[in-house]
């Protein structure tokens, strides 16, 4: 961050610019809108306390602020990306020494690389980061703080979709990410995702199921390593018009530093039923070995609805009893929402 260290500020960048320029190759992915836009944005602004020192020792300042940027949107035939950067400058009037550079990047952007079958997703972003909430924090990259750092990021993640002919819908998605940091003494991360799932489609009529798989590996610098891992699958078979049988289990598999319990991995199942008398109710229940859950819908209209739902299960990243409920209600011209939460996280 801040007074030009280092090379890393072009790091975060490349991966991105290398993964889209390859599907911006693709022959008629630059087809469609795109919007190229520039700006430049002056202006004074002053502080009686640039250091953030306590009360006292405080120390004015006035700042010319220069700030350009730039943005593309746009959406081609096969590609879409949507990119802004900005490059803030801070000019003391008092001393060099309160002079401040920051970069702002956030790029995203989206191929397909085969019709209907291989896509590429591919992310960068440079921003400012407080290290310490024990230390004095600083708003904005105005304050002389030693309290901020850059961080970097880029993800490319290529991946599979399609649609076998409304026998099942199939996904396998690959992620590589990286996270740094401007500073020492802070972990940097390296992130490799495995994500799949297969569901069942439209032809299978009163049967439906679904797979899905999820690994998570990081890769951290100075800290230990953490893998989450999980498996599951679901089974509905329509009994009645009004009554479905209901099968769900999984497998839980992760390892990380918790300083409360230790870690509780291995199998989970169930089963039960699910009713739907008509389209304004229905409800569902599953119970078994370490598994269970139950839920109810109401929707009195098109424009109103209402939900909870209860689960219990003992093994994976959050076990214990968790409890969730949703209300929206749509007018002509206003959408009124409820949420309600009651969830358990890890320590990690």
């Amino acid at each position: 961050m801040r007074r030009g260290k280092g090379t890393r500020q072009s790091w975060g960048a490349a991966p991105l610019a290398i993964a889209i320029g390859a599907a911006l190759s693709c022959q008629g992915a630059w087809a469609g809108d795109w919007q190229f836009t520039p700006r430049l944005t002056l202006g004074q602004v002053y502080t009686d306390n640039v250091t953030l020192a306590p009360k006292g020792k405080e120390q004015w300042d006035l700042f010319s602020q220069i700030t350009p940027g730039l943005s593309l949107h746009g959406k081609g035939g096969r590609v879409s990306a949507d990119v802004d950067y900005q490059l803030e400058n801070y000019v003391s009037v008092r001393t060099r020494d309160h002079d401040s550079t920051s970069n702002r990047l956030k790029a995203d952007g989206t191929a397909e690389l085969a019709r209907q079958w291989l896509y590429l997703d591919a992310s960068g972003g440079i921003t400012q980061q407080i290290i310490s909430p024990q230390e004095r924090i600083a708003v904005s990259n105005l304050y002389h703080s030693q309290n901020l750092t850059d961080v970097y990021t880029y993800s490319v993640s290529p991946y599979l979709r399609h649609n076998f002919g409304g026998y099942a819908n199939a996904l396998l998605r690959y992620k590589y990410a990286q996270v740094f940091y401007g500073k020492t003494g802070i972990s940097n991360t390296k992130f490799r995702t495995v994500d799949g799932r297969l569901a069942s489609g439209r032809r299978f009529g009163r049967l439906s199921w679904g797979l899905s798989y999820h690994r998570e590996d990081q890769q951290r610098q100075t800290t230990s390593n953490v893998k989450f891992e999980n498996a599951a699958a679901n089974l509905g078979y329509q009994l009645l018009p009004s009554l479905s049988l209901l099968a769900q289990g999984g497998y839980e598999n992760n390892r990380y530093q918790t300083t409360r319990t230790a870690v509780v991995n291995g199998t989970y199942w169930g089963v039960g039923l699910g009713w739907r008398p008509n389209r304004y109710f229905s409800a569902r229940a599953l119970k078994g070995n370490q598994f269970e859950t139950a839920g109810v819908s109401i929707v009195p209209s098109p424009r109103t609805s209402l939900s909870a739902t209860y689960r219990k299960r003992a093994v994976g990243l959050n076990p214990g009893h968790t409890w969730s409920g949703t209300f929206d209600l749509h007018t002509r011209r206003t959408l009124w929402q409820a949420r309600y939460l009651e969830d358990t996280t890890t320590v990690q």
